[in-house]
C-alpha cells in the first residue's frame, strides 16, 4: 500500500485512535483530543509496550522546553477522561519510570481518500442510520408476514384458483383492495384475479 495515500490508526482495547484527526471513537462516540494530548497519547501507543519516561514526553511532546509536572499530569489526566479510564488501566503509572499503556494496542492502515466514514460519523447520525435500517428490515418481515401464503392451485374451467389459509384471508382482501386486481402482464395480455370468500381466482385477459 503507498504510504502516501495511508493514514494511520490504533486499536486500543475497544478504542479507535486516529493521530492525524486528534480523534478517538468509543462505543460509537466521537471525542476531540486537544494538539499536545493526542502528540501524548501518539507517542505512548507508538511505543507500546515499551515505558515511555516523563523525560521522553517533555522532550518529545513539548519538544524540550520546560514543561513542569503538573502539565503532564493534567495532560494524562484528560486523555483518561477521554477514554474513559477511571481505574487508570489503559494508561498505567509506572512509579519513578514514567506511563505505558496497559491494554493490548494494534496499529492499522486505510487510505487517506478512503477514510472510515461510518466510524467518523457522529452518534446522532448513526444512531439515525441504525434506526433507519432496523424500520426497513421491520418493514420487510411485516411484509414478508403478512403476505397471503398459498396452500393450493387448481385449474378450472379457464381459471386458476389459489386457496389460501383461512387467517390470511383479510390480508389478500386488502391487498386486493376492491377483489380485483391485475397481478402481472402475460404475452397474451393480462392476468386479472378476483378474490371471492377467500378463494382467489385468476384468469388470463387480452
Amino acid at each position: 500500500m503507498n504510504s502516501e495515500l495511508c493514514s494511520d490508526y490504533y486499536h486500543i482495547g475497544d478504542v479507535s485512535f486516529y493521530p492525524a484527526e486528534g480523534l478517538i471513537i468509543k462505543h460509537l462516540q466521537r471525542i476531540k483530543l486537544r494538539g499536545k494530548e493526542t502528540e501524548l497519547l501518539h507517542l505512548l501507543v507508538q511505543n507500546y509496550p515499551n515505558i515511555v519516561s516523563r523525560e521522553t514526553l517533555a522532550e518529545q511532546v513539548w519538544n524540550g522546553t520546560y514543561v513542569t509536572d503538573a502539565t503532564i499530569n493534567q495532560t494524562i489526566k484528560a486523555i483518561r477522561d477521554a477514554l474513559d479510564d477511571g481505574e487508570r488501566a489503559m494508561i498505567r503509572t509506572i512509579p519513578k519510570k514514567g506511563y505505558v499503556l496497559g491494554i493490548y494496542t494494534s496499529h492499522h492502515q486505510y487510505r487517506a481518500n478512503l477514510p472510515h466514514y461510518f466510524d467518523k460519523l457522529s452518534q446522532p447520525l448513526q444512531l439515525l442510520l441504525y434506526l433507519t435500517v432496523i424500520i426497513c428490515l421491520a418493514m420487510l418481515v411485516g411484509y414478508l408476514w403478512a403476505k397471503p401464503v398459498i396452500m393450493t392451485a387448481v385449474q378450472t374451467n379457464g381459471y386458476t384458483v389459489y386457496l389460501f389459509q383461512p387467517s390470511q384471508v383479510e390480508q389478500a382482501r386488502f391487498d386486493l383492495q376492491d377483489h380485483r386486481i391485475i397481478v402481472e402482464r402475460t404475452s397474451k395480455g393480462y392476468r386479472v384475479c378476483q378474490l371471492r370468500e377467500g378463494v382467489l381466482q385468476c384468469q388470463d385477459q387480452r
